[in-house]
């Protein structure tokens, strides 16, 4: 999905010089940033009713090892939600761990995300409140420990990150801290 204002030409240039030949189908979705970053589970979720079985999701600021999609692959497993950012909150937003090997934690980011596409079948997925579609990372955390059977572990990949000075974490941390402290930290989830 493509929930920024980049040009499509672009992107279909990409997606021709890498993806052709490959076997892999790819598409672009664009919401023209009506969802912000939730947009990607409306993607899941229709991918999801067309019968796919699992979904990956990374970022425009990543760069993929090589071995990422063999990766997703060899690591998929229908029980789970695997992330690279997959972390356990202890006491605080700021504290919180990266897990290690198979230990389960409360926090799956959302670039770098392994998952059962059927996740986004469940319809109280999408009853976020629009404030919080800029937080998706934290409202997928949150379903995932309430409402499904779902456990959270680490994707044991590579990925790099590319620096932007134009990203949005920096203007939502505080929304992030609060959603934290009120919907995962003091449920006492995970």
């Amino acid at each position: 999905s493509n929930n920024a204002e980049n040009k499509d030409a672009k992107l279909v240039g990409y997606l021709n010089k890498y993806g052709n030949g490959l076997g892999i189908n790819v598409g672009i979705k664009n919401y023209h940033n009506q969802y912000k970053m939730f947009s990607r589970f409306y993607l899941a979720k229709e991918l999801a009713e067309q019968g796919y079985e699992r979904v990956i999701f990374v970022d425009d600021d990543q760069v993929l090892s090589p071995s990422f999609i063999q990766d997703c692959y060899d690591q998929y497993d229908d029980r789970y939600v695997k992330s690279f950012y997959a972390h356990k909150f202890e006491d605080d937003y700021w504290k919180k761990v990266r897990l290690v090997g198979n230990e389960e934690g409360n926090y799956a980011g959302g670039g770098g995300l392994l998952c059962p596409a059927s996740l986004f079948l469940d319809e109280r997925f999408f009853d976020v409140p629009e404030e919080y579609y800029i937080i998706d990372d934290l409202w997928l955390s949150y379903f995932i420990l309430c409402y499904t059977k779902y456990k959270i572990r680490l994707l044991d990949t590579e990925i790099q990150f590319i620096y932007d000075d134009k990203a949005t974490f920096p203007s939502i941390i505080e929304l992030k801290r609060e959603f934290c402290d009120q919907y995962i930290l003091k449920r006492n989830i995970g």
